[in-house]
């Protein structure tokens, strides 16, 4: 069956049956990836948590079946065609099969050329969060002062720019091995936030300024989320756990205060472009090769529809979707070192204590390797706009979107947006 569906796209020729007609596209290396194939190709099917069935095909091709078909542009094949002559750090698009009505089309099938790779981005960063945890855990740990993390990350960029002076302490992670791989993906994701700024003539690629409209929108749906949580929160602010009933608490307290903070985000209107951005962005769509990081998964999240896939955001939402991303690895390994270790062995707050060092750590690292990268880019603020302001947004959004997930489908890990929130809403607390 996969041999006939790639006979179909490299034959390109259309076939019809009641006014629907089967419609192949392909590019570049397809008829070269194609040719190489072994009789039969080796397929071998992807596993794991995946909205869609994917399969690799020998050491060519991967495809990708789209599970539930619609009739309009899907982002998948419509970025993977944008960047199809300049993927930068994506993997190229070389193929597709669509059903096309006449009056509308969709993707069935997606081509992709198959890029090896050591592991997602996910198991990397877990695995070196708990190697640091082995290394530094049973020592006590620094005192944390956190600060804004995007003008602490600004502040490290200007003193490692500085005449004569070595890279800011802020960057290292102590040592600095923890910390390359941060960097690398911080830089990967600026390139991609660049290539997909590149309009090209397409108007559905050109940057627009970011608008009140979508400043509001963003905020109703936090303000939402925020109601809809009220019963959880409360629920687990007088329960038996004193952490997470203090988190809870203090989230339950703060709602005041983040609904006044809200009124204000409206002022960043006009500061910055809303670009196509990756919409679902999260360790688990970068692949780790060769010492770079190659973005995949340009679907958008599933549970929306596809025109909202579509709309073009503020890059802060792909930001955020990475660093709340972080906090799901670190608290992750925290709760895997806690089983390995005998009880008693290590606190649990100076664990608690040291992987919060490290997602602080590993969030000034990406932010400072993104803003460089990225740097005059019309999609980030500039030196005296208050970008801080749209990062927590999407930062909270995004908390609030997990959190959501959480309390529905898994909860036992609704602690980690938690977490998260009672953290962003303290700082926004701070802030008004």
């Amino acid at each position: 069956l996969v041999r006939e569906v790639l006979d179909l796209i490299e034959n390109e020729r259309s076939q019809s049956a009641n006014g629907t007609r089967l419609a192949p596209w392909t590019h570049g290396t397809f008829d070269a990836l194609y040719e190489s194939l072994d009789t039969p190709p080796e397929v071998h099917r992807n596993t794991g948590e995946q909205s869609n069935t994917s399969v690799r095909v020998g050491q060519q091709f991967m495809l990708k079946a789209i599970r539930q078909f619609e009739p309009a542009p899907h982002p998948e094949t419509e970025v993977g065609r944008h960047l199809a002559d300049d993927p930068g750090p994506t993997a190229r698009l070389v193929g597709s099969l669509s059903l096309d009505s006449g009056d509308t089309a969709g993707p069935i099938i997606v081509a992709h050329e198959y890029t090896w790779s050591r592991q997602e981005g996910w198991d990397l960063v877990v695995s070196s969060c708990l190697r640091f945890l082995d290394e530094f855990g049973i020592d006590e740990p620094p005192v944390l002062a956190p600060r804004p993390p995007l003008d602490a990350a600004r502040d490290a960029l200007r003193a490692e720019i500085a005449p004569g002076a070595s890279t800011p302490p802020a960057l290292d992670l102590a040592p600095p091995k923890y910390g390359e791989h941060i960097a690398l993906l911080g830089k990967a994701t600026g390139e991609l936030h660049r290539v997909l700024a590149e309009g090209r003539g397409d108007p559905a690629f050109e940057p627009e300024p970011l608008a009140a409209r979508d400043l509001d929108a963003t905020a109703t749906r936090i303000r939402r989320r925020l109601r809809d949580a009220r019963g959880w929160l409360r629920g687990v602010a007088g329960g038996d756990d004193p952490r997470n009933a203090g988190m809870a608490q203090a989230i339950l307290d703060a709602e005041g205060r983040v609904g006044d903070w809200l009124r204000d985000v409206r002022a960043a209107a006009g500061t910055v472009d809303k670009i196509r951005i990756h919409g679902d962005y999260h360790l688990g769509q970068v692949l780790d090769v060769d010492g770079r990081f190659v973005i995949i998964d340009f679907g958008g999240e599933v549970g929306l529809p596809i025109e909202e896939r579509r709309k073009k955001a503020s890059v802060f939402a792909d930001v955020a979707g990475m660093l709340r991303s972080f906090s799901y690895a670190g608290l992750t390994a925290r709760a895997s070192r806690l089983l390995s270790l005998p009880e008693g062995e290590t606190p649990f707050e100076r664990l608690s204590t040291w992987v919060s060092w490290w997602e602080e750590r590993a969030t000034l690292t990406f932010l400072a390797a993104y803003l460089e990268e990225a740097s005059g880019a019309s999609f980030l603020p500039g030196p005296d706009d208050d970008g801080q302001r749209l990062l927590d947004l999407y930062l909270l959004d995004k908390a609030l979107h997990e959190l959501q997930y959480e309390m529905e489908y898994r909860p036992e890990w609704a602690f980690i947006p938690l977490e998260g929130l009672a953290a962003i809403t303290a700082r926004l607390g701070a802030s008004t």
